[in-house]
């Protein structure tokens, strides 16, 4: 429920910006669907991210498990979207929103999505 209100509200925002650039609001509402697979509740999330971003990520847990799951949402989703045939710009924007901005996406467009995500 969570993630569905985000992506809504990220898709929003998206769209009261640029309504004429759907796959933008798709790449801003779709962009955090791999988290469904880690099963993390709300504290079981802020307690990996708190850890990772001190980089105690090895103590987080084991290769597959929840944990790394959660860290690794953004790759996870762009793997499904792309499988289920979404654009690039909704892909490498799901497999990059945690990183620095990817060549593919332009400036002014990637900053419009990262806000969004806030």
């Amino acid at each position: 429920m969570v993630d569905q209100r985000h992506g809504y509200l990220s898709a929003s925002r998206v769209a009261a910006q640029i309504a004429d650039r759907r796959e933008v609001i798709r790449a801003a509402l779709l962009h955090d669907v791999g988290k469904r697979h880690s099963g993390l509740n709300i504290i079981g999330r802020s307690l990996v991210t708190g850890l990772s971003k001190l980089g105690l990520g090895r103590l987080i847990g084991r290769k597959g498990g929840r944990a790394d799951l959660y860290i690794r949402h953004g790759e996870l989703a762009a793997e499904e979207l792309s499988e289920l045939g979404a654009e690039p710009l909704v892909v490498v924007f799901a497999r990059s929103h945690h990183a620095a901005r990817p060549l593919e996406i332009d400036a002014s467009t990637w900053e419009i999505l990262v806000a969004s995500d806030h």
